[in-house]
């Protein structure tokens, strides 16, 4: 017997962020932007905090699109336009499941309230991620120089409580911005 794999592409373009520095998904820490192929870092404590609200808003769609099923692999992603200061201007990636019967979410929006499977279910999910607030206690690495030390030296790691709120206004404005397709041949 042989597991069928299937793979859905997850598109997020266009959201319109609650407020200036706020991010918008990422799906790297600012430790992987300092360490990468080109090597950037924030250059304030302001962006470090933009880039860790985006990478809270990552870690809470993958916590969503595994509420029921875990995906198998994450794939593909794709961060348009980011590094250190930036955030991007689109989010790609593709999620590989065994059991396309167990992909799925609760339509909460409808009367009465449904079960929706397969893309729609999927897009439902990263939206509810997208539509809460996320709060915290997590590492910053503040790149503040410290006063009277060499300019090398910067404040580091700090734990700091990070609140990123939600990146659009409801489910209904998440969903415009995400687009979900099955991949064929899985």
């Amino acid at each position: 017997m042989s597991v069928q794999l299937v793979q859905f592409r997850v598109e997020i373009t266009s959201l319109i962020e609650p407020e200036e520095g706020n991010g918008f998904v990422d799906n790297k820490t600012l430790e992987k932007y300092r360490t990468g192929e080109t090597p950037s870092e924030a250059s304030s404590l302001d962006k470090a905090l933009e880039k860790e609200r985006g990478n809270m808003r990552w870690n809470e769609i993958v916590q969503r699109v595994s509420t029921y099923i875990a995906p198998v692999r994450i794939l593909d992603i794709v961060a348009d336009g980011a590094d250190a200061n930036t955030a991007p201007t689109s989010v790609a990636f593709t999620l590989v499941y065994d059991r396309e019967d167990y992909v799925y979410a609760h339509d909460d929006v409808s009367v009465p309230p449904t079960i929706i499977y397969g893309a729609d279910g999927i897009k439902r999910l990263v939206a509810i991620a997208l539509s809460s607030d996320i709060t915290s206690s997590t590492i910053v690495l503040d790149p503040t120089l410290v006063a009277g030390t060499p300019t090398s030296s910067a404040y580091g790691e700090s734990i700091r409580k990070v609140t990123a709120a939600k990146a659009a206004a409801d489910i209904s404005a998440a969903e415009a911005a995400i687009t979900v397709t099955k991949l064929a041949n899985t």
